[in-house]
């Protein structure tokens, strides 16, 4: 076989890799990988929590005549966020020491000697008895597990333009946020209850939990993955409705307005229920504006998408059907 000859087969093997592998041959591929990862990775510790995620946004995609274009997109984001929630669960093995009363002396500082924690348990929470906005503190924080991805979900049928830019500050976020918890981990305000440098705080969000079924929480927590209670700053609750306030705004005030009123109650009930302080939420703001500076920055690079499309695509139309509504 001639040089020439071999450059001949290289120039089609480049031209059919160009032409074919982002349609027909990337999906499978990506799809395969990710596969690999959950057999070897999660199923082999019996972490769920991914799959039981991306699983009914298998099925919705499939719905929605988008199942190959939904395995691009989704697959790589489910192994990207296992792998947080592994890592996140090992933030605190370094040599970074635990930070134990630094956050709590910002707080002080910030509010003239008053920790907001304490203040508003003092004033709202009844001890033993749950009142309706307990409840709704507790919504809200659980709301974390399920309100990103719906989001995203719904940003990905029908707004595609705003899909790419908030997934790629979702990511970015997430990434900062992780580099947050190798770099400084705290202890958040019930921890440091317990540990003596606050006074006896409540823990709304398990003692609900727990009473309502012990058995479930643990369950749910385990399936999550790797617990890592010093992974508190900045606040990754605080921080995914941040993000839907900087990235809905240019696009839609009303839906603005919807992320800002979520943010400011998850904020408000994240420090009310004593998992965050003030501070971590601030921290977390700072993040989201980093990512969404940069998720614009890579947008602005790339090629222009629509900004509506429908949200299912049309059923295909075939050869021999075109023949036969032919007269």
């Amino acid at each position: 076989m001639t040089i020439g000859t071999q450059m001949g087969y290289g120039n089609r093997i480049g031209a059919w890799f160009v032409a074919v592998w982002p349609g027909e041959v990337a999906p499978y591929a990506i799809a395969a990988g990710g596969a690999l990862y959950f057999a070897v990775f999660s199923l082999f510790r019996h972490n769920m929590a991914s799959l039981l995620v991306f699983v009914p946004v298998a099925l919705m995609a499939m719905v929605a005549r988008r199942f190959r274009e939904g395995i691009t997109a989704w697959v790589p984001l489910a192994v990207f966020l296992d792998a947080f929630a592994q890592l996140r669960g090992r933030a605190d093995k370094t040599v970074i020491p635990i930070h134990h009363t630094a956050l709590l002396h910002l707080d002080r500082a910030l509010f003239g000697g008053a920790v907001p924690t304490v203040w508003l348990q003092t004033h709202l929470l009844a001890r033993g008895q749950y009142r309706p906005y307990d409840y709704l503190a507790v919504a809200l924080h659980w709301s974390h597990f399920v309100a990103p991805i719906a989001t995203l979900f719904a940003l990905w049928l029908t707004r595609p333009a705003l899909f790419r830019r908030y997934y790629l500050a979702f990511v970015a976020l997430t990434t900062l946020v992780l580099a947050g918890y190798f770099l400084c981990p705290a202890t958040p305000p019930w921890l440091a209850a317990r540990e003596g440098y606050l006074p006896p705080l409540a823990r709304p969000m398990v003692d609900m939990a727990t009473a309502l079924n012990r058995g479930l929480f643990g369950d749910i927590y385990a399936a999550i993955g790797s617990t890592n209670d010093v992974a508190a700053m900045p606040s990754l609750h605080a921080a995914y409705p941040c993000l839907m306030v900087v990235m809905f705004w240019p696009a839609s005030r009303r839906l603005g307005l919807l992320g800002l009123a979520y943010s400011l109650l998850m904020g408000l009930a994240l420090v009310y229920l004593a998992e965050h302080y003030v501070v971590d939420i601030l921290a977390s703001a700072v993040c989201v504006c980093v990512a969404a500076r940069c998720a614009y920055a890579i947008d602005a690079r790339l090629p222009a998408l629509p900004v509506r499309r429908r949200w299912r695509e049309p059923m295909p139309v075939y050869r021999g059907e075109i023949a036969a509504m032919r007269p």
